[in-house]
Formats: structure tokens, sequence, C-alpha cells
């Protein structure tokens, strides 16, 4: 009953997004109750749900294989059941997490470099428009999706443009780097989701803009500014298309292509181009080691999937300085814990200033820090120095007069 209303087309308070995040933790845990109750031989009851239960539940759902961090995630399941017990039901059933449940692994957060996701840009062998693009898809050995060319519908004097499906999905990746939005709300964007900035006659400026569009997953309104790279790449794909068509291509029955196909056809593309940075992404048991055999290093390309975007977007206004109070603004984020979860800290970010810190030329002997000396006053230091070294005027004079000179 708590599945079927938190998840139901009625409940507009969830996305459908989200809604679908719900049913999946709440089928694993009515999965463990049932095996519970089967091996215990009894009806499990809302006061059975104790701490105890609740480890019990903690390492099945490990045993599966599944990560820390996603078990986390479905454990507050059972706090929004416990809250909608509250609600619906005037029952006042504590739900509470065991305390030891803590760990949190610290992983490294996967990124494209800025040369990287040029590399990724300047390779054009998948294009159609390219004479090179038939050697990868009459190549056996790559695995490709059932469809190798993929007509976009639109107002052309032929009705559509033919695109490799390598070709589009490396645009996505592109845009996904300079957009920052989740892979649900780049499928689902329209070509009208865009706002030209005005000059001061109130007409359009042709390069400059903002991509606006409402999160499938939280339902937030947000804007990004356009750059060249996005800016290129709407471009490309709004050509002889009305205002209500989908910026992407979809597939020939009309749908958005899947997160799933995608991910797996990135990872080639990627692996194509050479992104053979070694990279480590390891999995932990629940005391927080590393299981056996998934620390070894791995290239890349093996980690391209859809939301190396939204990180690689975070990183590179990271890299830029822009504060993270406004690129939160961009990427729609709320929490700052959740926030800071797309990216890493990493030794450049804590250099980068470092210099400037205290960067005061302190005077062994208590004088005034040292000011800048023009060049006329370098010149003048210089052949006092050789007067003196000559013997052309005395060392009382010279002080004095390098002290003047100085602002000593």
């Amino acid at each position: 009953m708590f599945r079927d209303n938190i998840t139901s087309p009625s409940n507009l308070k969830n996305t459908e997004s989200y809604k679908k995040t719900l049913k999946s933790s709440i089928n694993d845990i009515i999965k463990y109750v049932e095996e519970y109750q089967y091996k215990e031989n009894i009806l499990l009851l809302n006061e059975d749900i104790t701490e105890d239960w609740i480890e019990g539940l903690i390492y099945y759902l490990d045993s599966r294989g599944i990560q820390p961090v996603t078990i986390r995630k479905k454990l507050k399941v059972l706090s929004l059941y416990s809250t909608w017990l509250s609600k619906t039901k005037k029952m006042d059933v504590k739900i509470s997490i065991p305390s030891g449940f803590t760990f949190k692994p610290d992983r490294e957060k996967i990124f494209l470099k800025r040369e990287e996701v040029l590399q990724i840009w300047d390779f054009k062998e998948f294009d159609f428009e390219n004479s090179k693009h038939t050697k990868y898809i009459n190549n056996e050995k790559i695995e490709y999706s059932h469809m190798r060319y993929i007509e976009d519908k639109n107002n052309s004097k032929k009705g559509f443009t033919t695109y490799t499906s390598y070709e589009i999905y490396k645009d996505m990746l592109l845009f996904l780097c300079g957009v920052g939005c989740r892979f649900s709300d780049m499928v689902e964007m329209k070509v009208d989701d865009f706002d030209y900035e005005k000059d001061s006659d109130g007409k359009d400026i042709r390069d400059k803009g903002f991509f606006k569009f409402r999160q499938q997953k939280t339902g937030k309104f947000t804007q990004v500014p356009i750059n060249q790279m996005t800016f290129l790449i709407r471009n490309k794909y709004v050509t002889n298309k009305k205002k209500e068509d989908y910026l992407f291509p979809r597939t020939k029955f009309g749908n958005p292509v899947s997160n799933q196909k995608f991910n797996k056809h990135s990872k080639e593309i990627c692996k194509i181009i050479g992104l053979n940075r070694k990279i480590r992404k390891p999995n932990f048991h629940l005391n927080g080691k590393v299981l056996e055999g998934t620390d070894d290093s791995k290239p890349l390309y093996t980690e391209c999937v859809s939301h190396i975007g939204r990180r690689t977007f975070i990183r590179e206004h990271i890299e830029l300085g822009t504060p993270i109070k406004t690129v939160m603004k961009l990427t729609g984020h709320v929490s700052r814990e959740v926030f800071y979860s797309y990216y890493d800290v990493l030794k450049t970010d804590m250099l980068k200033n470092n210099d400037k810190l205290f960067s005061l030329e302190i005077m062994t002997d208590n004088k005034k820090p040292r000011k800048e000396i023009s060049e006329n006053k370098e010149v003048t230091i210089k052949h006092m120095t050789e007067m003196f070294k000559r013997g052309d005027i005395t060392q009382n004079y010279y002080e004095k007069t390098m002290d003047k000179l100085l602002g000593l």
C-alpha cells in the first residue's frame, strides 16, 4: 500500500524518475521481508523493524553486491515509510538506522580534463559527412546498436537529416560536459528550451543565451548559459526544426535514447578516441575495506558514462574559480553535501592562491616592506653603487641616498 501510494501517477509530489528509484528500493526491501518471514516463520509487524532487523537488511543488500552508498539510499525508504505511517495511519512507529552504519567511501571523482574534452571534440571520424565513418560502422569487431544511421526528422526538403549513431552519442557526451544537466534532462530538451539574450533594441544576440529546462528528477527550473561548444552543438541539431521538436534525435519509434544504451556506446566511443588515462574506482566492504581485485587501475574510457558530464561541468567551473553558490544554481543542487560529492579538492586547488597568502616581504631588520622600484630608480641605484665602489662618494652619503631611493 505504501509503495502504491508514493509511486502512483496521482502523487504529484514526486517526479517520475524519483518514483522509479523509490520503487526499486521498496521492491528490494519487500524481497528481504518475504525471505525473512519465510526463514523465521513469522508475519513481520511494524514494531519488529528494529535496529537488529535493519542490520540484517543491510548485510542482505551487501551480500548481493550493492555498494554502501546505494544501501544508504535504500534505507531512506524506511524513514519515508515511518513518516507515511504517521501521516496516513496516525501510527507512531520510529524506525532508526543503526548508528554504526556511517561508512562513506572516499572514491576518486572521475571527470574529463579540458584537454580530453577537446580531444573528443576534435575527433570527427564518426560524423556522417566524414567519409572515414564507414570504417567504424562496418567493423564487426565493434559492438553497435541496431541502428547504424539515424534519420533526424525536420522540415528540410528531404524531411530528415542523417547522422551516425556514434556521431550523436559523442555530441551528447560533449553537451553534458558543457551544460552539466542529467541525461534524463538532456534527452527531453526541446528546440524552444532556449532563450537568447537581447540587445538594447530588444533583438536577439545570436551567440548569447541560456538553456532553460525543468529537471526531470526534482521538477526544479534551471538555466545554464551557452558556451562556444554547446552553442555549436545546438545549432547543428536545431536546423529546420520546429520549436516543439526535441533537440537531439530520437529512435524510429519516437523514444529517447536510453541511458543504458548511451553508457554502453559512450565507453566504446571514448575507447576509439583514445581516452586511456589510468584511474581507480574500487568497490568497498561495509567495514570500509576495499574489495579484493577492484582497486586495479583501468583506462578512463571504462568510466565514460553519462554522469561524467555533470562532474566535468562542475570541475571546469571549479578550475575557473566560479563561486560554489553559482555552480549549484547552474546544476540545480540544493544540498551542499550532495554537491560536494561531485568533485574532489585537488592539489592544484590548494596551491592556486597559496602564493598570495601573507605575501609580504618580511625584512630581517624590521624595516618597512620594500616598495616596487621603478626602472629610473634602478638605474640610479646601480650608478650610486658603482660610485661608492670607486670611492667617489662617502659611505654616509651612499647609505642616506640609498635609503631615500628605497623609501626606507
